[in-house]
């Protein structure tokens, strides 16, 4: 699922032009007439199946199509699109439609409808980074009391024993490149808001100990997961890497590098590990962009092969 919004990232990464300010105009235009009162992505059947949720006697199809409304890292993602317009335009709308999106999960007393804090999901982390915004834009301390609540979720949230966050309780000892995008950023933020400054020591740490164990020494490649334990059945039985490198989560990882490199105190003392990371990674990638379309396909290192795609 995390394919479906990869276009929405692109207009994050900076203040956009005049062109591609307005095309996310658009895009925001389709978004709002598309979900007007909620977000509902489709998932895929794997997926579906995986987490439980094809009730007795409902064909795929139509688990699919009566999927509830959840608390999501689709909806962070898109989101947050909403959240840089809304600045780069002063347009009140665009806050105004975030507002009324996550206002149907957030309680008056900041408990999240759908959330369930028991499965250490890194992918329920980042539509708090929304929360930020809108208790800035409403003053409204039930959005404060969410953050805590996500927060309290980081504390807790499992680790291997090299101190790196499990993607998710159901995924043990494992860490996967899209798991820093879930967390950092959020972690981040609420550092920097709440003067917790020291956190950055540990956030640093997940970007530093996700590159050790998923680079590639030959290509500058990061693996898209890492099984301390070796015991997944996709785990090389040496190393504990995944067996393919993985375009979309090498985005999400040097995304959330971005992300948390803006949201860091410039006089963070180990920043610049994150930038030796993010230069490393960049240097590697840019290797294997296709250079007739200009992006990359989905198992990086194996252009036109069967079953392969540009992303």
């Amino acid at each position: 699922m995390k394919r479906n919004h990869c276009w929405w990232l692109l207009l994050l990464i900076a203040p956009p032009a005049d062109a591609q300010l307005d095309y996310a105009k658009q895009i925001a235009q389709t978004v709002r007439a598309t979900y007007k009162d909620s977000m509902v992505v489709k998932k895929f059947a794997n997926h579906l199946l995986q987490d439980n949720q094809v009730k007795p006697g409902q064909s795929l199809a139509e688990a699919q199509a009566n999927r509830p409304a959840s608390w999501s890292y689709e909806i962070g993602v898109v989101l947050m699109g909403f959240e840089r317009l809304a600045k780069a335009t002063n347009g009140k709308s665009y806050a105004d439609y975030t507002k009324h999106i996550l206002d149907k999960f957030i309680t008056d007393d900041g408990n999240i409808r759908t959330y369930d804090i028991t499965e250490y999901n890194s992918d329920y982390i980042p539509p708090g980074r929304l929360l930020f915004f809108l208790q800035d834009t409403y003053q409204d301390s039930k959005y404060e009391k969410a953050t805590s609540l996500l927060r309290q979720q980081i504390a807790w949230q499992p680790r291997n024993k090299t101190g790196g966050f499990w993607h998710k309780l159901k995924y043990p000892t494992q860490m996967w490149l899209d798991g820093l995008y879930m967390i950092e950023p959020f972690y981040a933020e609420y550092a920097v808001r709440h003067h917790q400054l020291s956190d950055f020591n540990d956030i640093i740490n997940q970007f530093v100990w996700m590159e050790q164990h998923a680079r590639d020494p030959k290509t500058g490649l990061l693996y898209h997961g890492w099984d301390e334990s070796k015991m997944q059945p996709w785990a090389n039985p040496t190393t504990g890497q995944s067996p393919e490198f993985w375009s979309r989560a090498m985005g999400w990882y040097m995304m959330a590098l971005a992300d948390v490199l803006e949201i860091m105190p410039m006089k963070q003392a180990r920043r610049g590990e994150l930038v030796a990371i993010y230069n490393r990674l960049a240097k590697a990638i840019v290797r294997y962009q296709d250079r007739t379309s200009g992006v990359w396909w989905q198992i990086t290192n194996k252009a036109n092969k069967p079953g392969n795609y540009l992303e």
